[in-house]
Formats: structure tokens, C-alpha cells, sequence
């Protein structure tokens, strides 16, 4: 007693640091998941953020390629309306020597013709150095003078200034809102003669912006990068921001000023207060830059969804923790079994895991391979380039059923798939055997086939070498059954003499006269008698073993059916049995299991009035073995025909338990065969013993 209670006493610190342990693991493990759930909605917010200012990056720098390239384009014409200006009086005696007016016809036509040659321009105007309309692509356009424009003005007091832009004006030769791209005519000493002037009509710059999708809540905008001022913007919002500066304490406005040409920026918008995301960027050669942004109840929607997610799993998970430490200082013995069967569960998980290396193909319905896993590679012998440029048919051993198999591919709705087993040639041309489960997925707005492989070689070996064995050890039994009959033929056939004699000599007169011999002969005859019934009992027990391995000879299958039949609730039934049964690799009391569950089904479900007729029958080939038991009765519908193969399935309450069938599969599988439904007799049903090669 003294020893028990300083074993508990020694025993229960030790308890008590192991549970301990065990709690601040489980705490330490929360953290961990926590910290990792944590990292992962920080790297999701990341990803969102980044991804936002690429596509706005991308949307500007687009959009200022575009622009830039339009004002080229806007600029070489500008140049040759001035070469045209200057070589017009030379070239064209009836300008040199015309009016005023024809002069201004000549020129509208080369102007209108220019115009017409180039989307994007309203008008081509020519103003003198005072201002007034000399020439306009214009037909109908009348006198009009500019002189009071800002960028006139900065033309005549400026002599070094070439070329500017206006900011949105209505035009006074066309009456549009437009943007005027102004290139100054001066002499060689820098005086202004003149002003070409190309009218670009705000309509088509806004159009241009609202083929931008910034989603919900986004914008995109031009602006005058040298006075910030406000040229065209999608959404339009307030139309007063319209040719307004940003403030000069804007964040945007003091980078433009520094001399960026391009960024980034976060802000909250005066206009709506809403808080966008955006990127801007600055033309090479001119005085604009664009800016797109996204809203952030748009770029974040979806790392919201998943934060909430991540947060419920972390209120579960908290729970669930606290739960299991509840749990664990209760009932602190039985929660220390629990986390070492947790933690065997988890080390035998990952390690079934690591070693797991199914072959995955994703292919086409005609075949060819579109992407691969490591483990194809591994197990094909194909490099990964290698195997993008083939066909799974390359790595079938022929092409026969070709033609079928893309077919039935194509019939697949989506979700259907298949189970077989099949060889695959690998790089090398060595063949290896592989279960493969197929499913039609719908991957990227295609209907494609995705094909899981595993290598079955090694069962394979194993079956063919157990199938070996089974033959060899049916053999073995044979001869020793073999040898005991002939054994028990040589002693029976000894001990029966030797017990004929003894009576002899024991009924001999010689014998009365001495009591010793006729002792001996009585101790000779029980001695024959007890050999004999020992050989009877030696032959009764290598009897036992013959049928083990299964029926292995037709008369016996025949009789065994007839057996079943009579004393099944379809007894009454007008059976056909194949002419040549085959062996059955399958021990008499499992087949007679079998046989009795399916003939009892038979008469349970036969038609009223209707005589039950049961056909057997075989199919043997390609190495496989199926035994088919047909009748005419009820059947079942092959909506539901798998499904009454599961325990405790009725489709008809009250007549039996529903588990005959799924026991009966269930026999089967655990000889290495199956059993399955397939139609019957005028709508019966039949039953489909299958034994594998």
C-alpha cells in the first residue's frame, strides 16, 4: 500500500507538467494560426493594393501613349498647315495674284481636305497677328477673332514660345467645346506674323475616357499638368470643376510641381468623399498627365469577403481552442490520450500525404494535354514540355478505342466522369499499370478532362503473384488430399487384415488353450479398429480444406444453385442454368450466402400472376469472370439501382431490412470481385457477380 500511494505521488507532478505542456502548446498553436490567418488577410489586403495600381499604371500609361500620339499627329499637321502658308504664294500663281476671297477658298479646301484626313480634329484655323480668322477648314465658318484668348496672348508676349494649348474653350468658328493645340508663324526675327490653330473637340477626349473600366466608384481624368486645371473626367460629376486648378496645398499638385512625371497616390476625393486608389502619369512631350483610380469599396470587396471569412474561421477556431482546454482541465487523463492520438493521427496524415504522388493530366475532350503535376512527370518519364505537346493516347499502349473514348468524352455534361484501370507506356517504353479516375470540369469557360492516375503496378504484381500462390496451394491440397486417400486406402486395407486374422486365430480351438496368445489377439483387434477410426478422422480433416479456395467444379455449382434455390422464397421458380459452369473462386458458404440473398429477393419481389422465370449464365473473357443471375420480376429502376447496393437501403419498406445486397457486395469485394445491377428479364433485374483476372 505504501509503495502505491509514492508511485501515485511520484507519477502526478509529472501528469500535471504533461498537461500543462499540452496547454500551452494548444496556446501556442492558436497564436501560431492566428498569426498565419493574420499574415495571410495582410498579404491578401497587399495583393489587392498592388494589383490596383498596376491596372491604373497600366490605364494611364495607355492613355498616355494614346494622347501623346494624337498631339504628334495634331503637330504634323499643324507644321505642314505653316509650310503650306509659306510655299502656297510660290507654288500657286492664282494665291499669289488672287483676292482676298479666292485666296480664302483655296485654302479652305486644302484645309478641309487636311481636316478631313485625320480623326479627332473639328477645325484647322490660320489667324493673323491681330487675332482674326484668315483661313478655316471651316465651309461656313465666319470672322472671328481671338485676340483675347489666353493663349494668344501669351503667344505675343512670349517670342519663345512656339507652340501651347488652351484650356476648354468654346470655339468661335465651330461653337463645341473643344481644346485648342496652337502653333505660332513668326519671321526669322521672332515676330509673329500668325496662328495655327487645330480645334480637338472635348467629345472625343471624353469618349476616349469613358472606354476606361475603373469599376464601380473609379475615374479617370486629364489635367493641364502646368496649371493642374481640370480638362475632361469620367465620371463627369460637377461640371464647375471644369477648367478649375487643384489647390495648391493638393497632394498631386506639389508632386506634378516637384517634377514627377509618374506615381502613385491614395487620397479622398472633394467631389463625392470617396476614398480612392490610383496611379498618375505625365506626357513626354506635352503639358497633361492622366490619373485613374479605384475605389476602395471596389479594390477591397473581395479581400473583405475573404477577411470576414478568416474571421470567422478565427472566432471557430478561438472557440473551438477554448472548448478543448475546457475539455483538457477536466478531464486532464483522457484529454493527454487525445492529444497523443491527435498527434499520431497527424504524423501518419503526413506522412500518407507526402508519399502521396498521384499522377494529375488536365487535357481537351480530344486529348491533348494541356498542364501536368510533378508527380505525371515522375511518373511518365516525360519532361513537362515534353508532355504539353502530346496526346494521353500517346501514352496508351495502342490507339484502339480511340475513336470511343473522344466521343464519350464529348457526350460528358459536366460532373460525369469514369473509374478504370489501365497500362500506361512510359518515356522509356516500359509499361506501367494505373487506376484512373476521369471528371468533365468547366475550367476557364472550357469543358475539359481532368484525369487522376495512380500507379497500381506493385497490386498488380501482388495479385497475379496471390493469384499464383492460390493455384500452387490448390494444387498442394489436392495432392495432399491426394495422398491421404491413398494412405487411408493402404492403412484400411492393413488394419482391416490385421483385424480378419485376429478373429481367426481368436476363433481357432488353439487359442482356448492359452489365455496370454488370446489376450494379445483381443489387444490386436481394438488396437485395428482404433487405427482405422483414426484414418477416418485424419481423411475428414483434409476433407475440410478442399472447397477453401472456392467451387472448382461445375456439377457443384449446379447442385449448390439447386440447393439454394429450393429453400429460398422463389422456390417455385422455372430456372436455366448455363450449360458449362466455370470455377468459382469463391468458398461454397459465401456463394451459398450469396445465392440465398438473391433468389430470396427474387421471390420477394416477383410480379403477381406472372410465373418467376431465373436464367444463370457466364460471361468469360479478357480475363475477367461474371456470373449473371436474371429474372423476370419487379426490377428496379436504374436511377436507384446503386443505390439499394448501400446498407439498410429499401425501396420497398417492409419486406426485408435492406441489407441483403450491400452484404452481398460486400462478400464479393472481399474476395477481390465485385457485384452490380444490370437489366433483366422483360424489365426484371439482374444480378452481376463479377471475379477479377
Amino acid at each position: 500500500m505504501e509503495h502505491n500511494q509514492q508511485q501515485i505521488s511520484l507519477d502526478l507532478p509529472e501528469s500535471v507538467r504533461n498537461h500543462e505542456r499540452g496547454q500551452y502548446a494548444m496556446v501556442f498553436s492558436l497564436l501560431v494560426i492566428l498569426a498565419l490567418l493574420t499574415i495571410s488577410v495582410w498579404l491578401q489586403h497587399r495583393n489587392a493594393v498592388e494589383k490596383t495600381i498596376q491596372q491604373t499604371r497600366n490605364l494611364t500609361q495607355v492613355l498616355s501613349l494614346q494622347l501623346e500620339a494624337e498631339f504628334d499627329r495634331v503637330e504634323g499637321v499643324l507644321h505642314f498647315v505653316e509650310y503650306m502658308l509659306q510655299t502656297m504664294p510660290r507654288e500657286h500663281r492664282t494665291f499669289a495674284t488672287g483676292n482676298r476671297t479666292k485666296q480664302q477658298e483655296l485654302m479652305k479646301d486644302r484645309l478641309r481636305i487636311l481636316k478631313n484626313s485625320f480623326d479627332g480634329i473639328e477645325a484647322i484655323n490660320y489667324f493673323d497677328n491681330g487675332g482674326n480668322l484668315i483661313f478655316s477648314s471651316k465651309p461656313q465658318a465666319e470672322s472671328a477673332n481671338i485676340a483675347d484668348r489666353p493663349h494668344f496672348q501669351l503667344f505675343k508676349a512670349n517670342p519663345q514660345i512656339t507652340r501651347t494649348f488652351s484650356d476648354i474653350i468654346t470655339a468661335r468658328t465651330t461653337g463645341l467645346r473643344s481644346l485648342a493645340q496652337t502653333r505660332a508663324v513668326r519671321d526669322d526675327h521672332g515676330n509673329m506674323l500668325g496662328l495655327v490653330s487645330a480645334l480637338i473637340p472635348m467629345e472625343w477626349i471624353d469618349s476616349k475616357l469613358a472606354g476606361i473600366d475603373t469599376g464601380e466608384g473609379g475615374v479617370v481624368l486629364l489635367r493641364n499638368s502646368e496649371t493642374t486645371v481640370l480638362l475632361s473626367r469620367f465620371p463627369r460629376y460637377n461640371e464647375a470643376d471644369f477648367n478649375q486648378p487643384l489647390p495648391v496645398d493638393n497632394p498631386i499638385r506639389r508632386r506634378i510641381d516637384g517634377g514627377e512625371r509618374a506615381g502613385e497616390l491614395k487620397y479622398t476625393a472633394s467631389t463625392d468623399a470617396e476614398t480612392r486608389l490610383g496611379s498618375f502619369q505625365r506626357l513626354t512631350n506635352y503639358p497633361f498627365y492622366f490619373q485613374a483610380a479605384m475605389a476602395e469599396a471596389h479594390y477591397l470587396e473581395g479581400w473583405r469577403q475573404y477577411a470576414r471569412v478568416v474571421t470567422l474561421i478565427t472566432l471557430l477556431l478561438m472557440v473551438t481552442f477554448a472548448l478543448i482546454l475546457w475539455r483538457m482541465t477536466r478531464i486532464q487523463a483522457a484529454q493527454q490520450q487525445a492529444v497523443t492520438s491527435l498527434a499520431a493521427s497527424e504524423l501518419k496524415f503526413r506522412s500518407l500525404f507526402n508519399k502521396s504522388q498521384d499522377e494529375i493530366y488536365l487535357h481537351n475532350v480530344d486529348g491533348n494535354i494541356l498542364d501536368v503535376n510533378p508527380a505525371a512527370t515522375a511518373g511518365s518519364g516525360y519532361s513537362h514540355e515534353q508532355l504539353l505537346t502530346m496526346s494521353v493516347y500517346d501514352l496508351w499502349p495502342d490507339d484502339s478505342g480511340k475513336d470511343e473514348i473522344t466521343s464519350q468524352w464529348r457526350s460528358w455534361a459536366v460532373g460525369e466522369g469514369t473509374h478504370l484501370e489501365y497500362q500506361h507506356v512510359k518515356a522509356d517504353g516500359s509499361r506501367y499499370y494505373v487506376d484512373i479516375i476521369t471528371n468533365k470540369i468547366d475550367y476557364d469557360n472550357k469543358q475539359l478532362i481532368l484525369a487522376i492516375l495512380r500507379d497500381i503496378t506493385s497490386r498488380k504484381n501482388d495479385e497475379k503473384a496471390l493469384q499464383n500462390s492460390a493455384r500452387s496451394l490448390q494444387r498442394n491440397n489436392a495432392d495432399l488430399l491426394r495422398l491421404g486417400e491413398v494412405m487411408a486406402h493402404h492403412f484400411q486395407e492393413s488394419t482391416r487384415r490385421m483385424a480378419t486374422l485376429a478373429r481367426m486365430v481368436h476363433n481357432h480351438p488353439c487359442a482356448d488353450t492359452d489365455p496370454d496368445s488370446r489376450q494379445a489377439l483381443l489387444y490386436i483387434d481394438e488396437q485395428a479398429n482404433r487405427l482405422s477410426q483414426l484414418v477416418r478422422r485424419v481423411q475428414r480433416y483434409l476433407e475440410l480444406d478442399e472447397s477453401a479456395p472456392g467451387i472448382t467444379v461445375a456439377t457443384a455449382v449446379r447442385a449448390l444453385i439447386h440447393q439454394t434455390l429450393a429453400s429460398s422464397a422463389a422456390v417455385d421458380a422455372d430456372l436455366h442454368i448455363a450449360t458449362d459452369l466455370p470455377d468459382l473462386p469463391l468458398p461454397v458458404a459465401r456463394l451459398r450466402r450469396i445465392l440465398s440473398i438473391v433468389f430470396n429477393n427474387i421471390g420477394h419481389y416477383r410480379r403477381d400472376e406472372v410465373p418467376v422465370t431465373i436464367q444463370v449464365s457466364v460471361v468469360d473473357e479478357h480475363d475477367n469472370l461474371e456470373l449473371h443471375i436474371a429474372d423476370n420480376g419487379s426490377g428496379i429502376d436504374p436511377a436507384h439501382r446503386e443505390q439499394v447496393l448501400e446498407l439498410f437501403t429499401n425501396l420497398a419498406p417492409g419486406k426485408n431490412t435492406g441489407s441483403g445486397l450491400a452484404l452481398a457486395r460486400r462478400i464479393m469485394r472481399l474476395a477481390g470481385g465485385d457485384l452490380r445491377l444490370e437489366d433483366g428479364i422483360d424489365g426484371g433485374i439482374a444480378v452481376v457477380l463479377t471475379f477479377g483476372g
